[in-house]
């Protein structure tokens, strides 16, 4: 008797074609899908936090280019903010108002409090054929529709 070769993955040969045809001829492959599995989450994350990443490189660029000011730079800089406080003014609402619209626009998280099914009396209950005729005779359904609740 002929021993059937096993096409798992853990048991396939790696280095022979015949391992790797069997590989490539799977309907999709574990591997590549949990690769693209970890993409996508990174990708979430990624759009999900871009304001605070773009927040942080901000933070550092400008970390960066004062840090070697000198004080009589920080006293010019301060007297060039102080009569020019128009665009101060401006700049700090354009950055206000833009946080506002990122945080009031964001999705806010929903957590499931308490859930509850409503069995009514049997008294109340209406038969499917009677629930069927009265939508039909409604007539603003199309028959697709009353097909659907048709179906049990």
């Amino acid at each position: 008797m002929a021993e059937e070769k096993s096409h798992s993955p853990e048991r396939m040969p790696l280095s022979s074609a015949e391992g790797v045809s069997a590989r490539n001829n799977k309907l999709w492959n574990l591997q590549a899908w949990l690769k693209l599995k970890y993409v996508k989450l990174g990708y979430h994350y990624l759009i999900s936090n871009a304001a605070y990443l773009v927040l942080v490189s901000l933070l550092a660029a400008s970390y960066g280019s004062l840090r070697n000011l000198s004080v009589h730079d920080v006293i010019r800089l301060w007297e060039l903010i102080k009569f020019n406080g128009v665009t101060v003014f401006l700049s700090l609402s354009l950055v206000v108002f833009t946080a506002t619209v990122y945080f009031v626009s964001r999705p806010r998280k929903v957590y499931l409090v308490n859930f509850s099914c409503y069995r009514p009396d049997s008294s109340l209950k209406t038969p499917r054929e009677l629930f069927v005729d009265r939508t039909m005779k409604a007539e603003i359904f199309t028959s697709e529709n009353v097909a659907f609740q048709r179906r049990s």
